[in-house]
């Protein structure tokens, strides 16, 4: 991977317009990319679902991609049922 240098002054290149010093693109560079890292250590919950559910398909060449999966997660009862997550109980207290 290039340098931060590098990488501004390829974004100079390609934006030969732009006003940015090297300080205001590094700041506007991590700004762009800090949800992509938050979303990578914090995956939703279906993509935790998902990994769990591709186990299933171990040695196939054809495993359904992630976009199919979600649709099945909201459009099939029967499929969400048992590949969802788990349904809560819920308990009333003092009865």
């Amino acid at each position: 991977m290039a340098t931060l240098e590098t990488q501004y002054k390829n974004f100079l290149k390609s934006n030969p317009t732009s006003t940015f010093t090297f300080e205001e693109w590094k700041k506007k560079w991590a700004d762009d990319i800090r949800p992509i890292i938050e979303e990578l250590n914090n995956p939703p919950i279906e993509w935790k679902l998902y990994e769990q559910y591709t186990k299933h398909f171990v040695g196939y060449e054809d495993i359904p991609d992630y976009e199919w999966f979600k649709h099945e997660l909201k459009n099939n009862e029967a499929f969400r049922e048992k590949f969802g997550p788990p349904k809560v109980q819920s308990t009333t207290l003092g009865t």
